[in-house]
């Protein structure tokens, strides 16, 4: 299937777009990091594997390596990233996967199923077995995030599970956002549980 050079040009420079801001509304989410990242910080895009357009516009198996201004590393990869049909302000990855790493040596690994940034919304959305998991003990489970690429705001669509150093979590939903002083506030929501198991007793 052909494109126009025009049509290529625009999807290579949307996809350009695509994976900074998705590594950015990850990051804004994963509140155990030990500095705060900057959601302004700028990204540098590093390139796909150099696969063909075969069939349909999509990359496959892209790669983004970047550092936010506060000093953490990114590195992410998906298998396939490609805009939705009809509507290319809508961008789909699938087995997205990434490794997040603190000035401080804290390490963050997230995988989802897939993916999905609306350019237009400024919104990222994972979904499909989200999983979360810290260098500090930590390793969160929810079904899908939804993350605000203007600001400092995530929330999960549903409930989350959780395995920390000092047991076992779950919550109907978790919220991260700033508060009036700057900091970064985890608010878990609708009807919080936590089962107190010492790591001896585990």
């Amino acid at each position: 299937m052909a494109f126009s050079e025009n049509s290529y040009s625009r999807f290579i420079a949307v996809m350009k777009v695509f994976l900074p801001l998705l590594a950015l509304a990850i990051l804004s989410t994963l509140f155990l990091l030990a500095r705060a990242p900057d959601p302004n910080g700028t990204l540098p895009f590093l390139a796909n594997d150099g696969s063909e357009f075969t069939g349909e516009q999509r990359l496959s198996e892209p790669s983004f390596v970047g550092m936010t201004s506060g000093g953490a590393s990114l590195a992410f990869r998906a298998d396939v990233v490609r805009p939705v049909k009809g509507d290319t302000a809508i961008l789909q990855a699938d087995n997205l996967r990434g490794v997040i790493e603190s000035p401080g040596g804290g390490r963050v690994d997230v995988q989802s199923l897939s993916g999905a940034i609306n350019i237009d919304q400024q919104i990222a959305m994972l979904e499909g077995d989200v999983r979360i998991e810290t260098s500090t003990g930590y390793t969160i489970r929810t079904d899908g995030f939804s993350a605000s690429l203007g600001d400092i705001y995530a929330e999960t669509s549903g409930d989350i599970r959780a395995e920390t150093p000092a047991g076992e979590l779950a919550a109907g939903k978790m919220v991260l956002r700033v508060n009036d002083d700057g900091r970064h506030v985890l608010v878990f929501q609708d009807g919080v549980k936590l089962v107190y198991r010492p790591t001896e007793q585990r």
